[in-house]
């Protein structure tokens, strides 16, 4: 058990020796920043003495986290682009264990980017640290063999999701489902209109205006790649409905810039580029142009009527699509275990495709009565309480020293 210190007060981004006792995280993700900031909150209430330390984004480090290598370079996806970063991985990973041998924490949480967690947990875990994973691989949807291989790196595994316990079950590892801190943020009454009343004011946009909220990715590399065929979509858009508003949002300098950038050559389009956060464009829009991820968690959440769409290197693509076991990559279809909303992949995610199904949804006779009555008991599924029982399925784990 965790002995109670008082905390104190160190500089950011310091490979210095750590206070004792701390807690270690490693999140290389936007999303798992998030995670990470409402489990270090949790994590503090029980424990208000101990620090938090490891690598994390701009939430996290605004909870007291001490980031020792920026969270923006982990930013990676794809089947390929971690080879072009090879070399400097493995440095950090050994640069990592290294410090956590040194400096043992009372527990090491990887949040998400597998990848990555998955080497560095295990090479602590052989030699005695403890290790929770936060947030399973999709191990339901391609590569089930990973399901082994976070069983032979973590003690404990935090799901977001109910499905995916089943998984595991046949494995030596502690699996606690959470739920998602998504469900938990967003009120179950979110659909309501009274929401798009109030953050629509934020960008002056009157109630009669049709409003679509384009999400490109958070990625700098999926932005490039997916942006340009959503802007293409809404040039579409525009010539049915003329008085339409675009709104990105930008959830990094570099992203803005670039939106920015793109916008310049979409003059006669009303698109509005904001940095922060998606949820508050999601609030003020009709509907919804995102790319496959946890957006579009969060536009279910929100009861916002969505396309989704996604596109690959066309190696990745063609190697996932022999492996994929579903026949959905959108989260609401995943969720449901039926086609809840649109999704097009690779070159059937065409701006003709994508501007048609988002024309449609814009039509004031368009049926959303399903939809929303779905997305509503989704949500109550998913709203557990999630940082608190993370938080508690931690405590319980190091109750077992």
């Amino acid at each position: 058990m965790i002995r109670k210190i008082k905390r104190t007060t160190r500089k950011t981004n310091s490979w210095a020796t750590p206070p004792k006792p701390y807690i270690a995280i490693v999140a290389g993700e936007p999303s798992g920043d998030s995670l990470g900031a409402g489990l270090i909150d949790a994590l503090s209430q029980r424990y208000p003495g101990v620090d938090f330390l490891g690598v994390g984004g701009n939430q996290m480090r605004s909870k007291g986290f001490v980031s020792l290598y920026p969270i923006d370079k982990l930013s990676i996806n794809g089947l390929f682009q971690p080879i072009g970063h090879f070399f400097r991985l493995i440095f950090l990973v050994a640069r990592l264990e290294y410090y956590f041998l040194k400096h043992r924490p009372e527990v090491f949480i990887g949040i998400d980017f597998n990848a990555f967690n998955l080497i560095l947990e295990r090479r602590l875990r052989r030699k005695g640290v403890k290790i929770v994973h936060y947030v399973s691989p999709s191990v339901y949807a391609w590569r089930s063999w990973r399901a082994k291989r976070v069983a032979s790196s973590a003690d404990m595994l935090l799901t977001l999701f109910p499905f995916e316990s089943a998984f595991y079950s046949d494995l030596e590892l502690k699996v606690k489902y959470v739920g998602h801190p998504l469900a938990d943020a967003i009120p179950l009454d979110a659909q309501k209109k009274q929401s798009r009343i109030i953050k629509s004011s934020r960008f002056g946009i009157s109630l009669e205006q049709p409003c679509v909220a384009m999400l490109p990715g958070s990625r700098l590399g999926e932005f490039k790649k997916i942006a340009p065929i959503f802007l293409a979509s809404a040039r579409r858009i525009n010539s049915v409905y003329g008085d339409v508003v675009f709104l990105i949002p930008c959830v990094s300098r570099d992203i803005k810039n670039l939106a920015d950038v793109m916008v310049k050559s979409c003059s006669d389009l009303n698109i509005i580029t904001y940095s922060g956060d998606s949820k508050i464009g999601l609030q003020a829009c009709d509907v919804v142009l995102t790319k496959a991820g946890t957006s579009t968690l969060e536009a279910l959440l929100l009861g916002r009527p969505m396309v989704v769409a996604y596109k690959l290197d066309l190696l990745s693509y063609w190697i996932i699509r022999l492996l994929l076991k579903t026949p959905y990559v959108a989260l609401p279809n995943i969720l449901f275990g039926k086609r809840l909303v649109d999704e097009y992949i690779q070159h059937k995610a065409t701006p003709k495709i994508l501007s048609d199904r988002i024309i449609s949804l814009l039509d004031r006779e368009y049926d959303h009565s399903h939809y929303l009555h779905t997305a509503a008991g989704i949500h109550k599924d998913l709203a557990q309480n999630a940082n608190e029982r993370a938080a508690e399925a931690v405590a319980n784990l190091l109750g077992e020293a």
